[in-house]
């Protein structure tokens, strides 16, 4: 993957992870995704050559506390519990527009 594979990634999935190896937020937020069938892409960043570099890009952008890094619609989010937090919001919203 290359640095804009990121991008593309994030122009065209809903959801969005940056992930390390032995990270438990990463593999909880893995599950309920899974377990609530929404689709989602994973990036490890330590299997990225500009891993390093990208999330010290991120980081000089926006507020991250840890892993996973979150985004939804390409907007950051920030952790797996505000991810879990937004998607709740959207699927409300979704039900009361019907």
């Amino acid at each position: 993957m290359n640095p804009n594979d990121y991008e593309q990634i994030l122009a065209t999935k809903s959801i969005v992870f940056l992930s390390k190896p032995n990270c438990k937020w990463c593999v909880e937020l893995s599950t309920y995704l899974q377990t609530n069938n929404i689709d989602f892409h994973k990036i490890d960043v330590n299997e990225l050559d500009y891993g390093v570099e990208l999330v010290e890009s991120i980081k000089n952008k926006y507020t991250v506390k840890s892993y996973p890094i979150c985004f939804k619609d390409s907007i950051f989010i920030g952790s797996k519990d505000e991810l879990i937090e937004a998607i709740r919001d959207s699927e409300y919203n979704d039900i009361n527009n019907i």
